[in-house]
């Protein structure tokens, strides 16, 4: 792990120095101490890492419970590529996130949030809207 963390610091900042080792009385965590500022990132990156794990899976099971929701419901009303399957996905996937914060008024907005804005993406590209570019004509 401070192998790791330390090649990391020499990718990023080639011309930095930076020591890694394991400090006893923080039981076993990694404390980064850098000769060089180039190397503060090697700090954030370790100080920030459990945070940023936590929150890419949280919002890979975001991702997740939107896709089984969608396939289930298209499944079950067997009507593929349907707004209202996606209706449904955005919002299982708001009452996920709802849950998590341990928030009703939390869940419910984001139920309706992501539910309307994935109906919406699916409407537009059924009928060809477009976000960005030159317009048809």
């Amino acid at each position: 792990q401070c192998r790791a963390q330390t090649e990391l610091c020499w990718l990023l900042h080639p011309g930095a120095t930076c020591l890694a080792s394991f400090s006893p009385p923080l039981r076993g965590t990694l404390v980064q101490h850098c000769v060089s500022q180039k190397c503060a990132l090697c700090v954030i990156l370790s100080s920030l890492r459990g945070v940023l794990v936590f929150y890419l899976l949280f919002t890979a099971t975001l991702g997740a419970v939107f896709g089984v929701t969608t396939c289930l419901s298209a499944q079950i009303r067997e009507e593929p590529d349907s707004p209202l399957d996606y209706f449904i996905g955005g919002c299982a996937t708001g009452a996920v996130l709802g849950a998590r914060v341990h928030s009703y008024m939390t869940g419910t907005t984001a139920c309706l949030g992501f539910g309307i804005t994935a109906a919406l993406f699916k409407i537009g590209n059924k009928e060809g809207w477009r976000l960005t570019g030159p317009p048809k004509l």
